[in-house]
């Protein structure tokens, strides 16, 4: 009965960083070789530490998952999740290799999570802040920890919740404004610039919102196909548009919170490009700014077309 129990997987390893600073490149070196993570992934690891890197497993694996770790330069620390008796000790002080993990093995976790899609353990408002903070703080991290493979639904839901607080604060400021300019000098004139325009607002936000995360997100795909970034499909692509609009909270800041989302958002979406594609931050760069650069190349080549025309047209005169 008891080596039912000893087996039950009850552990779990977490990555405390680097043994030494001195052991950084060896230990990023040593998780992309050991366990197939692309350069990329296995700084991200580090960088995040501590963090768990395999869960539910009996202590005897997690011994030895921990000394893989620790050959390669890692600081682990083995974590009892539930009473557990324990395991006998390995001969010779070091536990044999897990056959489940041998060198080449990608069975190690990154733990992908977002606040916002954890809804239901941190509740509503742990969540939306959390996922806030989180993008406007943290992108990299974030990102990079960005679940993928579970659909559009969250992040759209996301995205509906912070349009419609942006623009919410949005109204409320201009109301403000109307009131201090003197435009509003009767009950009557109050009412009827704030009911229609909150109905209206019910209705169009979340719409607009819609409209703006999926054509958004579409465009940027194509010219992320375009500039050959798209390595893991539209659902990253439209997680991090989603997710970006986090910046709409700004809004809360008056006339600056406007120009700091505006400035902020494709930061962000560059920083959530690379991390959640894994690509350069150059060639995510490129991708956010590709529809602006077709735009104003389209305009110059409109203006120089226009110019020989307007003075080649009889009622032009020039005059020296």
């Amino acid at each position: 009965m008891h080596g039912s129990n000893q087996s039950e997987p009850a552990c779990r390893v977490v990555l405390l960083g680097p043994a030494s600073e001195s052991s950084r490149e060896k230990l990023i070196l040593g998780l992309q070789q050991r366990f197939r993570l692309t350069p990329r992934q296995a700084e991200s690891l580090v960088q995040r530490a501590p963090t768990v890197v395999k869960r539910g497993i009996s202590l005897e694996k997690a011994q030895s998952f921990a000394y893989h770790l620790e050959q390669i330069g890692a600081r682990v620390r083995i974590d009892r999740v539930f009473h557990e008796e324990e395991a006998p000790a390995p001969q010779g002080g070091k536990p044999e290799p897990e056959e489940g993990v041998p060198p080449g093995s990608s069975r190690i976790s990154t733990e992908p999570r977002c606040p916002w899609e954890e809804m239901d353990d941190l509740g509503f408002l742990r969540a939306l802040f959390g996922t806030i903070g989180e993008v406007l703080f943290h992108p990299s991290r974030f990102y990079s920890r960005m679940p993928i493979g579970k659909g559009l639904l969250h992040p759209l839901i996301f995205a509906i919740v912070m349009g419609v607080l942006g623009g919410l604060i949005g109204l409320v400021y201009e109301f403000l404004m109307m009131l201090l300019l003197g435009r509003i000098f009767q009950p009557q004139g109050l009412g009827n610039f704030g009911v229609p325009v909150l109905i209206a607002s019910a209705i169009g936000l979340p719409l607009l919102t819609i409209i703006y995360v999926f054509v958004g997100s579409g465009i940027l795909h194509v010219c992320l196909m375009i500039v050959r970034g798209n390595r893991k499909g539209f659902e990253a692509t439209f997680r991090v548009v989603a997710y970006a609009m986090s910046t709409q909270i700004l809004a809360v800041v008056p006339l600056l919170g406007g120009i700091a989302g505006t400035i902020w958002t494709p930061v962000i979406q560059i920083i959530g490009l690379r991390e959640s594609h894994e690509i350069s931050s150059g060639r995510a760069a490129f991708a956010i700014f590709l529809p602006l650069l077709v735009l104003l190349g389209f305009v110059v080549a409109i203006f120089l077309i226009m110019i020989p025309i307007i003075f080649k047209s009889p009622g032009v005169t020039l005059r020296f």
